[in-house]
């Protein structure tokens, strides 16, 4: 660009001069080639490792019984979808750990997917290798629904299938559904019950191993013996339990269980017993 002046007016005129467009050698256009091609290789190297990196960490989990309800690889599938994040870079998937998350979240959202579970601690091997050991929770009842029976916990939270050869979960009280129309809600209020129920009664020898019956109105408790015992789950179950407690501890009564069909506690301040 160069300055000159109109002769009239005296005004700067600006005058561009077309520049030309330098020709790229032919040695300068293979270094470029090379260089792309090294840049592109050592990318290339530099993903491989880093994918290789983040996928040396492996889970593992330990802790599940071969009867529980929970499978292995579906709760380590679970475990690598909440724990790993996965990156997309120059089209190639990278899988890495979730580092924004803490794994306490993590652990909670987890056992959020499988109820079934007490507790998940994480530990690591000699590898440096996840490991996830899981404690189921407790069964507390056996939980029958036509010839279908369940191991459940105290909520009357499904923990797994219950087959009728167990011997080790053989004596705990199990509750057998009746009629009632389907409720979460009545199933908790239920198993609330047989909670409270089965501590109180299981004192008086007669009544050491339960079995119950489950109805819209009525709870039923059967022990060794002919005589039943019947509750209202939908009324105060504490005062009820009292009643119990109290002709357990009448010697009168107490020694003619056998004789009587049942124990009805359902009226308020009295208990019919026929």
């Amino acid at each position: 660009m160069r300055k000159a002046y109109h002769k009239k007016t005296n005004k700067k005129i600006l005058r561009f001069k077309k520049r030309r467009k330098k020709k790229l050698s032919p040695r300068k256009l293979i270094f470029t080639i090379v260089g792309i091609l090294v840049f592109a290789g050592l990318s290339g190297i530099g993903i491989n490792y880093i994918t290789s990196q983040a996928n040396t960490v492996d889970m593992k989990v330990s802790g599940i019984d071969e009867k529980s309800s929970i499978k292995s690889e579906e709760l380590k599938k679970a475990a690598q979808e909440t724990f790993n994040t996965s990156l997309s870079f120059m089209g190639i998937k990278i899988e890495t750990q979730n580092f924004l998350v803490s794994n306490q979240k993590k652990i909670a959202s987890l056992m959020a997917r499988f109820p079934q579970i007490e507790n998940i601690d994480i530990k690591k091997d000699s590898n440096g290798n996840i490991i996830f050991e899981v404690r189921e929770k407790t069964p507390f009842a056996i939980w029958c629904e036509n010839e279908k029976c369940s191991l459940i916990d105290k909520q009357g939270i499904l923990i797994r299938e219950y087959n009728n050869n167990e011997e080790e979960h053989s004596q705990l009280p199990k509750v057998s559904k009746q009629q009632w129309a389907d409720s979460e809600e009545y199933k908790k209020k239920i198993m609330d019950c047989v909670s409270k129920i089965s501590e109180a009664v299981a004192k008086n020898e007669h009544f050491k191993h339960q079995s119950y019956e489950a109805f819209s109105d009525r709870l039923t408790v059967k022990g060794d013996i002919e005589c039943k015992l019947i509750f209202d789950p939908n009324e105060d179950i504490s005062w009820q339990i009292e009643k119990v407690e109290t002709i357990f501890k009448n010697e009168g009564y107490v020694n003619n269980l056998p004789n009587y069909l049942y124990i009805d506690l359902r009226f308020k301040n009295q208990a019919i017993i026929k």
